[in-house]
């Protein structure tokens, strides 16, 4: 019964093409506002998408950690694919639910803007220790 995530980017130009599958997440940063790109493939996401549960209530609920799609729980698994066209100076933010279960985008977005390029990644992984580091937390970032 174990399976895994997969949030995958790559650029082609002034294109981001996302293939995704399970709760890991794609975030781009324009403007100074963040913006999730990839939809979580969870059980409080379908509650969510439904109505019978608020996002912030999907932060904290027992059943976070449920996904729906993953590989390697079956032969096949729907995957969903994205494109995208960028602009300069975007900054795309790829990471694990270990890092958007501590902390909200709102507090993802200020950790970005205060970080020097160069400490994005090991900024917000510190946030979300700080915040309890209850799960492992993954954290790639490009600007574009």
């Amino acid at each position: 019964g174990m399976g895994t995530t997969c949030t995958l980017a790559a650029i082609q130009e002034d294109t981001l093409f996302i293939v995704h599958v399970g709760d890991s997440r794609a975030y781009m940063v324009r403007n100074s506002e963040i913006h999730q790109i990839t939809t979580d493939h969870s059980w409080v996401q379908e509650r969510v998408d439904e109505g019978s549960m608020t996002a912030e209530e999907a932060r904290f609920h027992p059943n976070r950690n449920m996904i729906t799609r993953a590989i390697g729980l079956q032969r096949n698994v729907e995957i969903d694919v994205m494109r995208l066209d960028l602009v300069h100076g975007d900054l795309l933010l790829i990471c694990s639910d270990g890092l958007n279960s501590m902390i909200t985008d709102e507090e993802i977005l200020a950790v970005i803007l205060k970080a020097q390029s160069d400490s994005i990644c090991a900024d917000l992984i510190d946030a979300a220790n700080e915040a309890g580091g209850h799960d492992n937390i993954t954290v790639v970032t490009a600007r574009l």
